[in-house]
């Protein structure tokens, strides 16, 4: 029987919009958590992965090598674009040609197992907010209007996230 573990790649947020969206995330809670409390604030780089336990290291050492290649990531390198609002999500939508070649460049010099799922990149960047069906939203899109407006500053962390149970591992780089 396999032990595969789930990897997924982030962006997280750091500095002040890190705060901000701790901020959220707590004051969310109280009208009733969502699905997106159940995950750390970030943006999607990769969808989920599977490999085993041992490979961690290996797929941590391909974002090491990927980041020492593309060098740091710029202060300015993510936008967000938008606070929008859609039927059943709230979110922050984010523009990043730097964090779509990070992504394409992991994927290219990630190595594939026998067994092995491929890797999905994300084209569409956000930060979910708030998501899921028969909920109404309205109120979470008012605390986060209150919130991000005016847009906090504060940049962006790219980690490799191991999903277990309910708990998140963050594989340092």
């Amino acid at each position: 029987m396999s032990n595969r573990t789930d990897l997924i790649l982030y962006a997280t947020p750091t500095g002040q919009l890190a705060e901000v969206c701790g901020a959220y995330f707590s004051k969310a809670s109280v009208l009733g958590s969502t699905v997106a409390q159940t995950y750390p604030p970030h943006c999607t780089l990769t969808g989920f992965f599977r490999r085993e336990p041992h490979q961690v290291p290996a797929v941590v050492r391909e974002i090491q090598a990927t980041s020492a290649q593309l060098g740091p990531l710029p202060d300015d390198a993510v936008e967000i674009v938008a606070l929008r609002h859609e039927r059943s999500w709230v979110g922050l939508e984010l523009w990043s040609p730097w964090l779509r070649a990070f992504t394409a460049e992991f994927a290219a010099r990630h190595k594939l197992g026998a067994g092995d799922d491929a890797l999905r990149p994300k084209d569409w960047l956000h930060l979910s907010l708030a998501y899921g069906q028969d909920l109404e939203l309205e109120r979470y899109n008012d605390l986060a209007a209150s919130l991000f407006t005016p847009v906090p500053r504060g940049g962006w962390a790219i980690g490799l996230w191991e999903r277990r149970d309910t708990s998140w591992i963050h594989h340092p780089h």
